[in-house]
């Protein structure tokens, strides 16, 4: 007895013969359930588009996950570059504020050069924005000087170190706020403020 080969199972009986043409027949066997189970030919039909779907369910699911997961991995290198940014800036900052300050109490010693040990002294403790006015020129640029260091700066001090003609000025404060654990920064600068006769 012989059954005819219906619609993709003949495609698929000739694909595994290696693209040889097969006959129009072909002998059953007692595992065709086909055959022997009393089914309808129709039921032989191999629907492979429907196997597709079925073996393709959950892709598009997998697909945007993975996508979202590289979206989320992206948006965190983003923000972590904008939080060093910022870190970086507030740091710059602060090391332009100390320069700033340093340097004006540089050209207030020259302008008083005749006075330069006078300077000498440390700068430390809590911002004082209206102490009383001072008597004299250089203990009104020490009070400036101290205010600019423990206003502007995050638990700022300083020391003036004056050696002969040449005054040395170290400013350092706390970084702290911006990353935790680290260590003071120290802005120092030396300069001969008075020519030797």
């Amino acid at each position: 007895m012989t059954s005819p080969i219906y619609g993709s199972v003949g495609i698929t009986e000739q694909l595994l013969a290696g693209g040889e043409p097969l006959p129009d027949t072909f002998a059953p066997s007692a595992a065709d359930p086909c055959l022997f189970d009393g089914l309808s030919s129709a039921h032989c039909l191999y629907d492979w588009s429907e196997v597709q779907r079925i073996s393709q369910r959950g892709v598009s699911l997998l697909e945007v996950l993975i996508a979202v997961l590289v979206l989320a991995i992206g948006v965190l290198g983003a923000a972590s570059l904008q939080l060093n940014a910022v870190r970086y800036s507030a740091s710059a900052a602060h090391t332009t504020h100390a320069s700033f300050i340093a340097y004006d109490l540089l050209d207030r010693m020259r302008a008083n050069a005749d006075e330069l040990a006078a300077y000498a002294g440390s700068v430390s403790g809590a911002c004082e924005q209206d102490a009383a006015a001072p008597a004299t020129i250089i203990a009104l640029d020490r009070a400036d000087f101290a205010r600019a260091v423990t206003c502007q700066l995050p638990s700022g001090e300083a020391s003036i170190r004056v050696a002969a003609d040449t005054a040395t000025i170290t400013i350092s404060w706390s970084e702290a706020r911006i990353v935790a654990g680290q260590a003071d920064t120290e802005f120092v600068v030396s300069s001969i403020v008075r020519k030797a006769p």
